[in-house]
């Protein structure tokens, strides 16, 4: 495009919108016609609504004109996108959000490890039942060391335990495979004679196939019908970090 057509463009119509997508100012002979605006989308200029293939979004009033399609398990806030998160994450289908590392990995084989609280899968991680076998142990352990020192507990004094490094599996709407769970920490022991301990998990897996069609379906996840059913994913590493606070006597 030359110099000649950019300023022949902008002479039909020009705008500024805000970071939500508001009209801000516009001008050119085009400007009142023009139908096609923020995000490339189709707006109806009475009502400034905007199109998406989901949903409908209002910029002047900075919200979607409907709940997310997701519910609840897209976040608190039902009329939210991506967890307003726009920058780090995407929602393909409008079934689903996730971060973009998801896709660079699925795409292109590359991009950083992606933690699970970032796509909201920690809590799924955490309760499941191999994870919860380490967590115990980690309890049971603690609790072994504490038992040593009964009697001799001192205001101050403290003990590091771990790491401890245990295999685990978890099954999710992805496959995940290799896992491990390492758990450390510290206990103090205060004036009640009993150990206050913090203990930190560190888990590590990898990813199959996120975007496997019989996954998605045997979690109950429709496939959209525009998305060939061959289409797979690559495998790539996730991790999640939590703490758990407990008086142990």
């Amino acid at each position: 495009m030359t110099t000649s057509d950019t300023q022949i463009l902008f002479s039909l119509v020009a705008e500024q919108r805000s970071p939500v997508g508001a009209v801000v100012n516009s001008s050119g002979q085009l400007a009142e016609e023009n139908r096609f605006g923020f995000s490339t989308r189709y707006f109806d200029l009475e009502t400034g609504i905007g199109k998406w293939p989901q949903r409908d979004y209002l910029p002047a009033i900075n919200r979607w004109m409907s709940r997310d399609r997701l519910g609840e398990r897209g976040g608190r806030n039902l009329y939210g996108f991506v967890g307003n998160r726009p920058m780090q994450a995407v929602d393909l289908f409008g079934t689903w959000w996730t971060d973009r590392n998801f896709l660079l990995h699925f795409l292109f084989g590359v991009g950083d490890s992606v933690n699970l609280s970032d796509v909201g899968l920690q809590a799924a991680y955490i309760s499941s039942s191999s994870v919860q076998d380490v967590v115990q142990l980690s309890r049971d352990d603690i609790q072994q060391t504490v038992d040593t020192y009964k009697g001799c507990c001192v205001k101050d004094e403290y003990f590091f335990f771990g790491p401890v490094d245990k295999p685990v599996q978890i099954a999710t709407i992805w496959v995940l495979s290799n896992g491990h769970l390492e758990y450390s920490g510290r206990c103090d022991c205060n004036d009640k004679q009993a150990f206050y301990c913090v203990t930190t998990f560190y888990g590590t897996d990898e990813i199959k196939d996120p975007f496997s069609k019989d996954v998605w379906e045997e979690h109950g996840v429709e496939w959209p019908d525009w998305v060939d059913e061959n289409f797979g994913g690559t495998p790539f590493f996730v991790y999640v970090v939590w703490q758990e606070a407990k008086q142990y006597q």
